[in-house]
């Protein structure tokens, strides 16, 4: 599996390790997939069984130059992930942050996945939102919140602190949403024990 922007450190550790679930889950990874990769090609051949997108900015427009080109670098992920070699018993999904003002257009753009999950820090957000945040709490030194999802309701604490953070944590819950289905006890400790465990990243506050 291939993830874009930063929330890839965030994913892989929520999903898939420590790993409490053996080598089961060793088939996958976690990975940050920017626009300039996607145009030039460079994940050329990676299967994506999830595609999350966690925000667009106006920070890489030097190299997409447009707004909309910058959007089409982004949405070709979900493109290739709806055409890549599907695996026996992986769906592929898309996750999107239902807080980016491009939410809709990509929710659009990903028609071509198995299923599409959209996330939020927002409780008044306008787009429909399958995994939300309940209680969040920020302070110097950890984010604390209840994430909520698809037969999912778990409280966390992380050590990655502000929204940003709040947010990358719920996309990565809807990705291990997205992978583990109904099988919500494997989920729950997925969420708990990845977040719980991943560290701050020296040099790097992991926003979009």
């Amino acid at each position: 599996a291939e993830w874009p922007a930063d929330v890839g450190s965030t994913l892989k550790l929520c999903v898939y390790g420590p790993d409490p679930f053996g080598a089961e889950l060793d088939k996958f990874q976690g990975r940050s997939v920017g626009g300039r990769s996607l145009v030039i090609r460079r994940v050329n051949g990676v299967d994506i069984d999830v595609a999350v997108l966690t925000n667009v900015t106006h920070e890489h427009l030097d190299f997409h130059r447009t707004w909309e080109d910058y959007r089409l670098a982004k949405a070709r992920l979900f493109q290739m992930a709806a055409a890549s070699t599907r695996k026996p018993g992986v769906p592929k999904c898309a996750v999107i942050n239902a807080d980016d003002p491009s939410a809709e257009w990509f929710r659009q753009v990903a028609r071509g996945v198995d299923c599409v999950l959209a996330y939020s820090l927002d409780p008044m957000s306008v787009v429909p939102v399958d995994v939300r945040a309940e209680d969040i709490s920020y302070e110097p030194s950890a984010t604390r919140l209840v994430v909520v999802g698809p037969n999912v309701r778990q409280h966390v604490e992380s050590a990655l602190v502000g929204a940003f953070n709040a947010a990358n944590t719920l996309a990565a819950a809807a990705a291990g949403c997205a992978l583990l289905g109904d099988d919500s006890e494997r989920l729950r400790a997925a969420i708990y024990d990845g977040v719980r465990t991943l560290p701050p990243i020296p040099g790097r506050d992991l926003q979009g």
